[in-house]
């Protein structure tokens, strides 16, 4: 019961950094505003980015071509 605790803990605990992180990122850039449609390109081209270095890394460090679903 007690390790059934610990790692709800721990989980709360992740969510509460990744919330806090995501939080930071966006809420201390120069460029947030309160028009969602602006946030929501800067947004997009963030998911973007994280995209590009994904297939880049699978490429270069695990030799692996571009899945032709994505």
């Amino acid at each position: 019961m007690i390790l059934y605790l610990q790692r709800g803990q721990e989980k709360m605990k992740r969510f509460v950094l990744v919330a806090a992180l995501g939080f930071v990122m966006t809420a201390t850039s120069g460029c947030f505003t309160l028009n969602w449609n602006h946030n929501r390109r800067h947004l997009r081209k963030f998911i973007d980015q994280v995209r590009e270095v994904h297939r880049d890394i699978d490429r270069i460090v695990f030799d692996l071509d571009a899945d032709p679903s994505d």
